[in-house]
C-alpha cells in the first residue's frame, strides 16, 4: 500500500547536511510517509551516509547522469508514490509537525493544490536569521487570487515549506528545466490554475 505522503530529497554533494534533513523527515508526527533521496551523481559521502539509514520508510536512488536542480526535482516527482508530495532540499529541515499540519489543511480544502508554510531561515551555526511568512495565521486563498498575487509580488512560496497534491503535479506537468532561475515560481503559478 502506498504511503499518504512522499518526502523526496533531491541531493547533490550535500552529505554535510543530508543526515539532518533525512532525520527531520523521518521524525514527523505524521507517520504514514515514505522518505527517499534522489542522488544527482554526488561525489561526496552521500551514498555511504544513505547506506547506513535502516528505516523501512527510507529509500536511496542514485542517478549516474547529473541533471540540473529542476531535473532532480522531476526525478523526485517520478519516484513519489504518495497522495501528497514534499520536496525537501538536502540542506533544509522540516518542523516535526509540518506534514501533519499540511495534510490536515489539504484534507480540509480538497480542491486546494498545495499547502505552504512559513519558513525559518537560519545560519549554518543554527542561529536564527529571520522568519519568512505571508500571513499571521492559517488561511485559505483561492487559486486565481493567489495566482495574481504571485504575478504581482514574485515567488512568495519558499520551496522549503510546501506540500503539493500529487494529482495537482500530474495536472501541471514537470518542473521546467529550460531556465536557470524561477522554475519553482513557474510551478506555483501553474498549480494555482
Amino acid at each position: 500500500m502506498s504511503p499518504r505522503v512522499s518526502i523526496g530529497i533531491p541531493a547533490y554533494n550535500a552529505a554535510r547536511y543530508l543526515e539532518a534533513a533525512v532525520t527531520s523527515a523521518l521524525s514527523q508526527s505524521f507517520q504514514d510517509i515514505e522518505v527517499f533521496v534522489c542522488d544527482n551523481k554526488s561525489t561526496d559521502a552521500t551514498p555511504a551516509l544513505c547506506a547506513k539509514i535502516q528505516d523501512p520508510r527510507f529509500r536511496y536512488l542514485r542517478f549516474e547522469e547529473h541533471v540540473g536542480q529542476p531535473g532532480n526535482w522531476n526525478r523526485c516527482l517520478e519516484a513519489s508514490r504518495g497522495e501528497f508530495v514534499v520536496l525537501l532540499h538536502a540542506d533544509d529541515l522540516l518542523d516535526p509537525r509540518f506534514v501533519e499540519r499540511a495534510v490536515d489543511a489539504l484534507d480540509r480544502f480538497p480542491k486546494a493544490s498545495f499547502a505552504h508554510s512559513a519558513v525559518r531561515h537560519v545560519a549554518e551555526d543554527a542561529g536564527f536569521l529571520f522568519l519568512q511568512r505571508l500571513h499571521e495565521t492559517d488561511r485559505h486563498t483561492p487559486g486565481p487570487e493567489f495566482f495574481l498575487r504571485l504575478l504581482r509580488e514574485g515567488c512568495l512560496v519558499n520551496p522549503a515549506g510546501i506540500m503539493v497534491r500529487r494529482s495537482a503535479y500530474d495536472a501541471a506537468g514537470n518542473f521546467f528545466e529550460g531556465v536557470a532561475w524561477g522554475t519553482d515560481w513557474d510551478m506555483w503559478l501553474r498549480l494555482c490554475l
